[in-house]
Order: structure tokens, then sequence, then C-alpha cells
């Protein structure tokens, strides 16, 4: 009786955390990326009792820096405190096209577990027939017309046995090459989705029950842009065309859906303390000669197709893009790009790209050569009147229609900012 009393209390005490706590359903509204982390602003509304309420906000990603967690909303309540804590019995939730992948690579593996029960069965057929190949007993003799019939039956048979292993392990083998397939795919998706979760947990009071609305904030890593430029010049009279760009991308495990999005040159990480000079130590400075490899020239072939693919279409209509649906602050300290149409960025590893503005910048042109070094030629485009574009370090591609150059000189183009 001492024990079953004892079993009672710990039963009767198991399920009392859980009704204190009370879980958050909220959905990602606003994302602001910024050079490499991004702070993910979720609301969520649920309803609370008079006297104090525990929340629970679960499924989020582990690396949520727990000092950036902010709590704010509307309602008559009392917030009295936040916490962040690691769930490590429970993994992110997996995107849809991870769950497509992972059921495809199943229903393949269940299929060739049946493929490799009907080979068995095939080769314990054989096997049956071969074990019993003597005709009639020892007594009995048989005509010739019924051996030829047993022979024929045996060779039908064994053919048919072979033909279908043979059919068997071709399907065996095709769809093992599927599943490798499936699995080399998943594994970039799913290997954000190995790690484990954490949790909010927000401790408020209210004096009568009520539906409340909370918007919570936190800043995650592994996630941020990188500026990416396409610039296109017509011809040495016209101005450059200018294409900004971002590669979003995002590891975090959270899908962010529909969002609105926000891209910002700032650094939230930046630490607040002031740099100290150090001691600068001078000595002479002993030169190295250094000789250049003279490089080979690009086929005509090869710089025909580059041309041709960087031609540029007069008649042709831009359509509409991203940057289209683009609002620019500018701060003392940064920039902020704000897209006004919900944006879909995926935990992947593979960037997100978003188109910023587009632009034109005047520039002078002029051509350099330097025999000596290089039997290439170089058209100099010297930008101007870029300062108000806000443009950041990064790889820009560039791309030139010339219908004047000729066929057996090669112009590079350098684009230098002044």
């Amino acid at each position: 009786m001492k024990n079953l009393a004892a079993i009672v209390i710990v039963l009767m005490g198991i399920p009392a955390f859980g009704q204190l706590s009370k879980n958050i359903d909220s959905k990602i509204s606003n994302v602001t990326v910024f050079l490499n982390r991004a702070q993910v602003t979720r609301e969520g509304r649920v309803r609370i009792e008079a006297g104090q309420n525990h929340l629970l906000l679960k499924g989020l990603p582990s690396k949520i820096d727990p000092q950036s967690i902010q709590v704010s909303g509307k309602g008559n309540y009392i917030l009295l405190g936040v916490n962040h804590r690691h769930n490590y019995l429970d993994d992110m939730t997996a995107p849809k096209p991870l769950k497509v992948l992972k059921d495809s690579i199943e229903i393949l593996n269940r299929s060739l577990s049946l493929d490799q029960s009907q080979k068995e069965i095939l080769n314990r057929e054989e096997q049956l027939l071969l074990a019993n190949q003597k005709f009639g007993g020892t007594n009995q003799s048989i005509s010739v017309s019924e051996m030829k019939a047993m022979a024929d039956f045996y060779r039908s048979r064994l053919m048919e046995i072979t033909t279908s292993r043979m059919k068997v392990d071709e399907n065996m083998k095709q769809k093992q090459l599927r599943i490798a397939k499936l699995q080399q795919q998943s594994f970039e998706l799913s290997n954000v989705m190995n790690r484990n979760t954490s949790e909010i947990g927000i401790t408020l009071s209210s004096q009568a029950a009520a539906s409340i609305d909370l918007i919570i904030t936190y800043v995650v890593p592994d996630a941020g842009w990188q500026p990416v430029y396409d610039l296109r010049a017509k011809d040495t009279r016209s101005p450059i065309s200018l294409s900004y760009k971002a590669n979003v991308y995002q590891n975090t495990g959270e899908e962010w859906k529909d969002v609105k999005l926000s891209l910002s040159t700032a650094n939230p990480n930046l630490s607040g303390l002031k740099p100290e000079l150090a001691t600068w130590f001078l000595d002479f400075y002993a030169p190295v000669a250094i000789q250049y490899k003279k490089q080979k020239p690009m086929p005509s072939a090869v710089r025909g197709e580059s041309m041709a693919a960087a031609d540029i279409s007069e008649e042709e209509i831009a359509p509409e893009t991203i940057a289209d649906y683009l609002e620019t602050v500018q701060t003392t300290l940064n920039t902020e790009f704000r897209i006004s149409l919900p944006y879909t960025v995926e935990s992947s590893s593979k960037p997100t790209s978003v188109d910023i503005s587009n632009s034109e910048i005047k520039a002078n042109y002029k051509y350099a050569a330097t025999p000596k070094m290089e039997s290439d030629a170089f058209l100099m485009a010297y930008a101007t009147q870029w300062e108000d574009l806000n443009l950041l370090p990064g790889l820009a591609n560039i791309f030139l229609r010339e219908p004047m150059l000729g066929k057996h000189l090669l112009i590079r183009l350098l684009f230098v900012i002044r």
C-alpha cells in the first residue's frame, strides 16, 4: 500500500508542469536580414486565464541569441519574465520537400524488399526443379514422349525463372540508383533538421481571462546576405546599367514563408568597445622581383559566344521585379531595403537571389594597353556619381556589347569606381 501511494503521488505530479505551460501558436511575419545574421519576428494569439500564466513557444532554432529575445504585444497583462532553454528531445520540423524525398525513399525501399522476396522465391523454385530431375521410379519405365514432355517442361520453366530473375535484378538496380540519388538530394536538406530545437518560456500575469496578441523577436546566426552586381555597358557612349542584387541565405532550420523581408547593412554583432591603436613598428623592405606569366588569348569562337550572350535588345521591355516593390530607408549608420511583397526563403545551403534596385551610372570610357605584359587591350569605364546607391563590396558580372569591335581584337572591360 505504501508503494502504491507513492506511485499515485508521482503520477499526480507529472502533469502539473504541463498544465501550467500553454503552447503558443505563432507564425513568422517579418525578417530583417543583416550581413551575417537575421532578426526574426513571430506573431501569435493566445488565451490566458486570470492570475499567473506560463506560456511556451516551441520548435525554435537552437542557436537563438538569448540576449536578443524581446516580447511585446497587445492586451491587458503584465510581463513577469522571459527565459530560453534547449530541447534535445524534439528536432526541427522537416520542410515539405524533405518529407516528399523521405516518403519516396521509403516507398522505393519497400518495393526493393518485394523484389528481393520475389528473387528469393525464384531461386527456391529453381532449386526445387533441379532437385527433382529423376524421371519415374526404380522399377518404372517411361515412354519417349513422356520424357520429351518432361524435358520441355523443365527447359521452359527454367528459362522463365532465369528471365524473370534478370528482370528483377534490373529493377532492383534501377531502384537502388534512384534511392542513392534521393538520399544524396535529401542529405543537404536534412543536415539542418538534425539539430535540436529550443524554447522560449514567457511568464505573465493578468487580472481577468482574455485573448492577447504577442510579438516575439530574436536574432539567429547562420543567416545573412551578400551583394551581387550585374554591370552592363551597351556601348562607349551610353551609361552603365547597374543591377543591384542580394544573395540571401539561411540555415536556421525555419522556413521563412511569405514574410515581409528587409535587408540591412547593419551589424548587430558589432562590439561597442572603442578600438585602441597599437604601436606600429617600421622595418626596411627588401623588394622581390616578380616574373609575370603571359596569358593565352581566348579563342575567337568563345569570344563570339560571350559577346552574343551579352547582347541586349533595345526593343525588349524589362518585366517587373522585386526591385519595383522595394523601399530604401537610410539612416546615419546603415541602410535598410524593405520589400513590400511577401517573400519566401527556405532553409537551405543554396542562397536565394533578391533584386534590390536597377539604376544607371554615368561613365567615362578610355582604352589602355600594356603590350609588354599583356597582348590584350583594356576598355576602362570610370564610373561617377555612384555615392547615393549604397553599394557594398561584392562580386560583379560584367557584360559589354560593342558593335565596332574587330573580330581579331579582344578588349576586356574593367569598371573603375571613383
